[in-house]
């Protein structure tokens, strides 16, 4: 319960501190490799589609930055797991089978792949 809680207070509290208006941008400070390259850096956009995704716009944080949007959905689907687990004391078969498929570093691998793909698509954008 304690992982879909923190997923849960992750995403409202960016909600809350958009709503407020602070500007949640600034903290992070300008990109490095757009400075210095004058291209975007292949992770343009997360802070903005995470943003987006906490406002529930969740085709626009996909369009924006489409492998932020993929993390932001895996970490709400994560946290609705976890919480009817939590909830109901079982874990569902399926997800038991599913761990032993799904590997971390298969994921991890297939996350940076999908990241460089739309990074290339877009300096092709930008070059065409």
């Amino acid at each position: 319960m304690g992982l879909a809680l923190t997923i849960a207070g992750l995403f409202c509290g960016l909600f809350v501190v958009q709503w407020l208006g602070i500007d949640v941008g600034i903290w992070f400070g300008p990109c490095g490799f757009q400075q210095r390259y004058g291209l975007p850096c292949p992770t343009c956009g997360m802070t903005t589609a995470t943003l987006a995704f906490a406002r529930g716009k969740v085709i626009r944080a996909i369009l924006i930055q489409p492998a932020a949007g993929l993390i932001c959905l895996g970490l709400m689907v994560t946290g609705l797991v976890s919480a009817g687990c939590a909830l109901t004391g079982r874990i569902p078969r399926r997800l038991l089978k599913a761990r032993y498929l799904a590997r971390a570093r298969y994921l991890v691998s297939a996350l940076v792949i999908w990241i460089l793909a739309v990074w290339l698509i877009r300096l092709l954008a930008i070059w065409a």
